[in-house]
């Protein structure tokens, strides 16, 4: 999980401060604000411009368009000394400083004139997002996070759904340690909610970061819905490697759902250490599926990630040769016959987890099914095997109507990670 961390520092000097400093002070166009285009001439007309100020403003602006910037300056400090000025002369002297600060490109007195202008309670909707978001930028790029994630929360309540803004926010936020866990891991929910609404994805790093601090914090009740998050929006085998991780060390699991919680880290193409095949192998072995064990052993040798020399491969292969995987296979017709026959589901169960382990799912489902109707077993982790087989043999509606009747912990939280991945399956 401490990669996400170090994936964040990493990206947040790009991505935290979305303009640099000498950027901005080139790109507060004219458009963007609009008010230095008021002449001041036209200003002094109106009966909020100060005459006294009014005097100030005309020389300085003169002096600024004649490239005498500093002679601009010292007359709007001038005219800031004035007693009793209007919310429009303090407004005026703000866009002038603004101009000064960017012919001189001096990034603390644009803050100040940005301030100002805001401070002034005259700029318009359009300008009060525009120079506060600078501000927020601003904030960032000089590593002031406490201030930058203020201008920008200001940012979220003019334009909700301002992605990039959320998305600094939270960014922020994470890498705040001060601030409470649950605010840091609502701050990146909330960023990437309002992405999806959007129908679009947030970046993988929210998720990721979301997940890695709910883990750390050992928050269950926030660890799977943020693995789960990750892994809708980026179903990469690493991510579900990670989701998987979190959802085993969250919670207790039993032999059987351990078993299951393997097979899924299979079906999804996050097995990628030799442990995991190892001890993948041996739980079905010892769950009576040499089948399986064997499949899962070929399988890690196949990739290279088990080293067939090593004696934690040549002990397992030991046990489950191809004579005993072929005898186990050719015992199923007869367990059949007999699990038809019995009063209980219990022998239709695992002569179902039989055909399941050699891959024949459709004869595994219909014996699961025949399970559940005779009864005596586990609901649960028949309807989680049930749901998986139908999935892998191509009933998307079956498999998910078995998975979404799987009730109980972990088995539920397991289903609906099955779910996941029967969403995604092709």
């Amino acid at each position: 999980m401490s990669a996400f961390k170090d994936g964040m520092k990493r990206m947040l000097g790009a991505a935290a401060a979305i303009a640099f400093v000498a950027g901005l002070l080139a790109g507060v166009s004219d458009t963007r604000v609009q008010a230095r285009e008021k002449k001041v001439e036209e200003a002094a007309k109106g009966p909020k411009l100060t005459e006294a100020v009014r005097k100030q403003l005309l020389d300085a602006q003169t002096k600024q368009k004649a490239g005498d910037n500093a002679g601009a300056l010292v007359a709007l400090r001038a005219a800031e000394q004035v007693p009793g000025r209007t919310p429009d002369d303090n407004f005026y002297i703000a866009n002038i400083k603004i101009s000064v600060a960017q012919a001189t490109k001096d990034n603390a007195l644009l803050k100040e004139a940005l301030q100002n202008a805001l401070d002034s309670g005259q700029t318009n909707p359009e300008q009060t997002l525009t120079f506060t978001r600078i501000l927020g930028d601003m904030a960032a790029n000089a590593k002031d996070y406490p201030t930058a994630v203020r201008y920008y929360e200001a940012v979220a309540k003019l334009k909700p759904n301002d992605l990039e803004v959320t998305a600094n926010i939270a960014k922020l936020k994470f890498d705040n340690k001060s601030l409470p866990v649950a605010d840091r891991i609502a701050a990146l929910k909330n960023a990437t909610e309002i992405a999806e609404r959007a129908g679009q994805k947030a970046e993988e790093f929210l998720y990721q970061a979301r997940l890695s601090l709910a883990y750390d914090a050992k928050l269950v009740t926030e660890t799977n819905p943020a693995a789960q998050a990750l892994i809708r929006a980026y179903p990469k085998p690493k991510n579900w490697e990670s989701a998987i991780y979190t959802f085993r060390g969250n919670l207790k699991l039993d032999d059987q759902t351990d078993l299951d919680t393997y097979r899924l880290q299979r079906a999804t193409g996050a097995m990628t250490g030799e442990g995991q095949y190892l001890d993948y192998a041996q739980t079905a072995q010892l769950r009576g599926l040499p089948g399986e064990s064997r499949a899962v052993l070929a399988e890690g040798v196949a990739k290279k990630v088990i080293d067939p020399a090593k004696p934690g491969y040549q002990e397992l292969a030991r046990v489950v040769t191809p004579a005993k995987v072929a005898a186990d296979r050719a015992s199923l017709p007869a367990s059949e016959k007999q699990a038809t026959a019995s009063a209980t589901g219990k022998l239709a169960n695992a002569t179902a987890d039989g055909y399941f382990a050699h891959g024949d799912y459709a004869r595994a489902a219909t014996l699961y099914r025949l399970a559940l109707t005779k009864g005596g077993v586990d609901n649960a982790r028949v309807n989680t095997r049930l749901g998986v087989a139908l999935g892998m043999s191509g009933d998307k509606a079956g498999a998910e109507a078995a998975l979404k009747a799987v009730t109980g912990e972990p088995r539920a939280t397991l289903a609906q990670y099955w779910l996941i991945w029967l969403a995604q399956k092709a």
